[in-house]
């Protein structure tokens, strides 16, 4: 992979796992209700992942949980930035890509993933993570990432998947 001219060697867990994101153009998406995010931002998803996150995010909110969307679609693009950005603030590549999918390999240039507040170890220790963990699938979110995932990619409580029908 190439971040401002230079190559890095894309390592295990991720090499082998590159995501083929789809061509999608600005009609696959639809933005989360800002009061569903996380500082109220501005989220995308894409449009066959929406109406079952909102159903989600309804339910938990009917059983006394708030889960809040911190992150949605992120191109290829904003993930290189997002490693420009770590970089810039003294990170190394090779303490990033420990926990940060390099461009290319990142669920979210799918437009089907997202990461609930807060995206970190603590969500582990949530009453939306118990939630989550026993409701997701009735929506079919799955929590790609968990502790004992088949690619030993590490895990990340916060990050769940619109798997479909």
């Amino acid at each position: 992979m190439v971040i401002d001219g230079f190559y890095y060697i894309v390592p295990a867990p991720w090499a082998g796992n590159k995501i083929e994101a789809p061509a999608l153009s600005s009609d696959s998406f639809r933005q989360v209700p800002a009061e569903l995010t996380y500082n109220r931002t501005n989220i995308y998803v894409h449009s066959i992942a929406l109406p079952p996150l909102l159903a989600m995010l309804d339910r938990a909110r009917e059983d006394g949980v708030e889960l809040l969307v911190e992150s949605g679609y992120r191109s290829e693009r904003y993930q290189r930035t997002i490693f420009k950005r770590m970089m810039a603030q003294g990170r190394i590549f090779t303490d990033i890509i420990r926990y940060v999918a390099p461009p290319g390999y990142s669920q979210h240039a799918l437009g089907t993933a997202v990461d609930f507040h807060p995206s970190n170890w603590r969500f582990a220790d949530t009453r939306a993570y118990a939630w989550l963990q026993e409701n997701a699938a009735a929506f079919s979110f799955k929590e790609t990432y968990s502790r004992s995932n088949k690619r030993n990619m590490p895990w990340e409580a916060w990050h769940w998947n619109y798997c479909g029908k």
